[in-house]
């Protein structure tokens, strides 16, 4: 959901958020006001992308999040929205479901490899966003995620075979794919590399 305030109503904006049994997650309020997540900014306004699902102890598979601001002119009133937030068919976590979390790291950092290695020079964390295809389908992904500043990432998958993919730049950094396997109920940690082509 994308949500553009308009700066003279709202000049010091400062969103309240009331999750219940769902949580509103920021997928860029970054830039100057009016430009944001995909150019779907609006001159003068602050813009900010949201995306929603259900926090993990939810077992009712819906919530709701509350989205609110003060209005900043005398007069005008504050505004809320209201968003039910429901699982798909395709999203409901089977019993048998386990946790795949990682790290996106981007490597070479230094055009030299030293002996011993320059911690300076270790892969650093990535912000980009995964992809999860299935083993069947690796043309539309099964779900998708924004890694946050520290290049982490995590979903919960049912048994089977998967695809794990970071998006890559152009040309560089480009990023290889990983598949893995889960088993039921056996986490596992994984770590896609990027190539950031520094020789």
């Amino acid at each position: 959901m994308f949500i553009n305030l308009p700066k003279d109503i709202y000049p010091k904006i400062k969103l309240q958020i009331t999750p219940r049994g769902a949580m509103a997650i920021y997928v860029s309020n970054a830039g100057r006001y009016g430009y944001a997540f995909d150019a779907r900014g609006r001159p003068n306004c602050w813009s900010t992308y949201f995306e929603f699902e259900l926090t993990a102890d939810n077992q009712r598979q819906t919530g709701t999040v509350d989205i609110g601001s003060k209005s900043g002119i005398k007069g005008l009133p504050n505004y809320l929205i209201h968003i039910q937030v429901m699982a798909n068919p395709a999203d409901v976590i089977p019993p048998s479901a386990a946790n795949v979390h990682g790290q996106v790291l981007l490597g070479p950092t230094c055009p030299v490899e030293r002996i011993p290695p320059d911690p300076a020079c270790a892969p650093k964390p990535y912000v980009t966003t995964v992809d999860v295809f299935t083993a069947r389908d690796t043309a539309h992904p099964y779900r998708t995620q924004r890694t946050n500043v520290s290049g982490a990432f995590n979903f919960i998958l049912g048994p089977g075979a998967y695809v794990l993919r970071a998006q890559s730049g152009s040309p560089y950094p480009r990023c290889t794919d990983l598949p893995i396997e889960v088993t039921a109920g056996v986490p596992q940690r994984v770590i896609l590399n990027c190539d950031t082509g520094i020789r």
